[in-house]
Formats: C-alpha cells, structure tokens, sequence
C-alpha cells in the first residue's frame, strides 16, 4: 500500500515540471503573439492616421469647396482601406488574447485541473490509510494490553497452583514421612518381638 502512494507521489511530480513547461510555453506563445499583433496594429494605426492627416490637408487646403482636389477620393480610398485593415488588425490581437485566455483557462481546467484533483485525492487516500493505520495501532495496542494483561493473570493463575502445589507436595512429603517412619517401627517393632 506504502509503494503504491510512493509511486502515485513520484507519477504527480515527475508530471509536474511538464505541465510547468507546457504552461510556460503557453505563456510564452500568448507574450510573443500579443506583441507581434499589437506592432501589427499600431503599424495599421499609423498608416490610418496618415491617411486621415493627408485627407484633412486636402480639404485644410482647398480654397474652394464645390472642387475637391484630385487626390482626396485616392487618399479617402487609402483612408477607408487604412481604418479597414486596422479594424481587422484590431480584431486579430482580440481574437488571440481571447484565444490565449482559452487555452490558458483550458490547460488549468483540463491538465492543471487533473493534476489538483489527482493530488487531492491521493491525499485523501493517504489521510484514509493514515487514519486506518491509527484504528488498527489501537487495536493492535489495546490487544496487547489485553494480553500482557491476561499473561499477568495466568502467571499469577501458575504462581497461585504452584505455592497450592508446593503445599500439597510438602503436606505429602510430610504425611510419607509419617508413613516411612511408622512403616519404619513397624518393621523394628516386628524385629524386635
């Protein structure tokens, strides 16, 4: 049983440094695509905001307003294609930082997720052994008593029978004596007569 938690111990944290890496990577990934799509709109950004600075020069520029200058449906076709690509450029950098926020919330709930849950249900197991290794201490210490108890009864038990027996032996010695002796003058007594 010991083997089994020191082996599922060893499996979560020899997981652990690859799911640090993975997380790392992760991280990484969502860093340097976040910085790659920012340049990419602020470059849009810019080429907007000069397309805008030229075409209000245009109209700054005109002294008459019923002739619009040459350049102005040019430059308002640079301007519509300028705000177009950094809407989209726009869209791409909060399209990944939401993707990125999904895979990083799909690794904490699928890998990480399984790896918590992994601990915390070996740690339960392991209070549960814990707890039943405590249980059978117990007993194991209380039937001990229980035996050092009953062996203090029954040494008791044999010293009691041997002093009973010691007595008996000696009353039994003695009485033999008797017998021996009067055995003995009688046998004297028979010589003697």
């Amino acid at each position: 049983m010991i083997n089994d938690y020191e082996q599922r111990v060893e499996d979560m944290a020899s997981r652990l440094p690859i799911l640090q890496a993975k997380f790392e990577d992760l991280r990484s990934a969502s860093v340097q695509n976040q910085i790659d799509l920012r340049s990419d709109l602020a470059s849009k950004v810019s080429s907007a905001v000069d397309a805008l600075t030229k075409l209000a020069q245009l109209i700054c520029g005109q002294p008459e307003r019923f002739s619009p200058h040459p350049e102005i449906e040019i430059t308002m076709k640079e301007l519509n294609s300028s705000w177009k690509e950094t809407n989209k450029a726009a869209k791409n950098l909060l399209d990944n930082i939401n993707n990125n926020y999904i895979n990083i919330a799909d690794f904490n709930n699928v890998s990480l997720g399984r790896w918590y849950n992994q601990a915390v249900n070996l740690q339960a197991a392991l209070r549960a052994a814990q707890k039943s290794t405590k249980k059978e201490y117990r007993i194991e210490k209380s039937i001990q008593l229980s035996l050092f108890q009953a062996r203090r009864d029954a040494e008791s038990h044999v010293h009691s029978l041997q002093q009973t027996l010691d007595e008996a032996q000696s009353e039994y010695d003695s009485l033999d004596q008797k017998d021996d002796f009067t055995t003995l003058r009688a046998r004297h007594g028979d010589l003697h007569v």
